[in-house]
C-alpha cells in the first residue's frame, strides 16, 4: 500500500461523505411515521452517522495526533459551534423576543435544542482528545509507537463484541443508554472511528474482497435491520448503531465505495457535493421545518412523496448555499471547519 492512500482515494472518500450526508437527511426528514414504506426508507439512514465517524478515522490514520494538531481541530469545531449557536440565538431573540444564549450554546454541545444535531461535532472533540491521550500517554509508553500499532483484526473483533453487548444492554435495559447524552456514547463513537482506521491499515487485503461479497453484506445488513425493527418495534435508527448487522453493513459500504472506479466527468460533481455536506448537515433540520410548514399550508398532511421531495429540495438548497458561501470571506466560516 502506498503511503498516500487518502490522496489516491480522495474522490471515493468524498463519495462516502455524500452518501452519509444523504442518509442523515433521510433520517431526519422521513422520520418514523409508523407507515411501513416510510420506515423502510427511514432505516436506510441507519448507516449515516457511523459512516461519517469511519471517514474521520480513515482520514486521520496517518496523523500523529500531536497536541498542536488536535488543538487546531478542536478549536475549529468550538468556534464553529459558537458561531452558529450565537448567531441563531440572536435571530431567535429578534423574532421571538427570547434570548437564552448560554442555554442554546450548551444545548448545541450536548445535542439539545434547535441545534440538537451538533452533538456529532462534540463527539469528534471527545474522540480527538481521547486519541491524543491514548496515543501519547498509553500506547506510546506501553507498546511503543503510536495509535496505529493497536489497529488489528483482534481489535475489530473486540469492537464487535463490545458493541453487541451495548446493543443487548440497550434492548433489555434501554434507560441505561438513554441516560447517556450522545456525545458521550464513547464506545459506539470510538468504535466506528477505529473501524475507519482499520480500513486504512488493511486496505491492501480488504480491497481484494469481491464486490459481490460487499453487496451481499449490505443487503443482508439492511434486511436484518428492517426485520429487527418490525419484529421488536425498534423504531429509531440509532438503536442499530451497535447491532452487528449495521457494523458489517457500514464496513461493506465503506470498502465497496472506496473500490468504485469513478467516471472522470462525475468527479467535479462529487467534489462540489462533498464540500457542501457540512452546510447541508447544519441547515437541514431548519429547512425541514420550513418546508413542513409550507407543505401543511397546501396539503392536509405530509405524505411520503412530499417528504422525499423535501429531501431533494434540502440537498439542492444546501449545495447552492455552500457554493455561494465558500466564495465569500465572511460567510465561509458558517459552512466550513477549515
Amino acid at each position: 500500500m502506498e503511503n498516500n492512500l487518502v490522496s489516491q482515494k480522495s474522490t471515493n472518500i468524498d463519495l462516502i461523505k455524500v452518501i452519509s450526508c444523504i442518509m442523515i437527511v433521510i433520517l431526519h426528514v422521513i422520520e418514523n411515521s409508523g407507515d411501513g414504506s416510510s420506515l423502510l426508507i427511514y432505516l436506510m439512514g441507519s448507516y449515516g452517522i457511523p459512516l461519517f465517524l469511519m471517514v474521520n478515522g480513515f482520514l486521520l490514520y496517518e496523523r500523529d495526533f500531536s497536541y498542536s494538531y488536535i488543538k487546531r481541530k478542536i478549536v475549529a469545531i468550538i468556534k464553529f459551534i459558537l458561531l452558529w449557536s450565537i448567531s441563531l440565538s440572536i435571530l431567535k431573540s429578534i423574532s421571538r423576543g427570547e434570548f437564552f444564549l448560554i442555554k442554546n450554546i450548551f444545548g448545541a454541545f450536548i445535542g439539545n435544542g434547535f441545534l440538537y444535531h451538533f452533538w456529532f461535532l462534540s463527539a469528534l472533540i471527545i474522540i480527538y482528545v481521547g486519541m491524543f491521550i491514548i496515543n501519547k500517554y498509553i500506547v506510546s509508553k506501553m507498546m511503543g509507537g503510536g495509535i496505529r500499532n493497536i489497529i488489528s483484526k483482534k481489535l475489530v473483533f473486540a469492537i464487535i463484541i463490545m458493541l453487541s453487548l451495548v446493543f443487548m444492554t440497550r434492548y433489555y435495559f434501554p434507560f441505561i443508554r438513554e441516560s447517556i447524552i450522545r456525545p458521550f456514547r464513547i464506545i459506539t463513537n470510538y468504535s466506528y472511528f477505529l473501524l475507519g482506521m482499520f480500513c486504512y491499515k488493511f486496505w491492501d487485503k480488504l480491497k481484494q474482497i469481491k464486490n459481490t461479497v460487499h453487496v451481499s453484506c449490505i443487503l443482508i445488513s439492511y434486511i436484518s435491520i428492517c426485520v429487527l425493527s418490525l419484529k421488536f418495534n425498534l423504531i429509531w435508527a440509532s438503536y442499530f448503531y451497535e447491532f452487528i448487522g449495521c457494523i458489517i453493513g457500514c464496513i461493506a459500504i465503506f470498502i465497496f465505495t472506496l473500490k468504485i472506479n469513478i467516471i472522470k466527468k462525475y468527479i467535479p460533481i462529487i467534489k462540489s457535493f462533498a464540500a457542501s455536506t457540512l452546510c447541508i448537515y447544519v441547515i437541514h433540520p431548519m429547512l425541514k421545518n420550513i418546508l413542513n410548514k409550507i407543505a401543511l399550508y397546501f396539503f392536509s398532511k405530509i405524505t411520503l412523496p412530499i417528504r422525499i421531495f423535501e429531501i431533494v429540495i434540502i440537498l439542492v438548497i444546501g449545495i447552492l448555499i455552500a457554493v455561494f458561501s465558500l466564495n465569500k470571506k465572511y460567510l465561509r466560516n458558517f459552512v466550513s471547519l477549515k
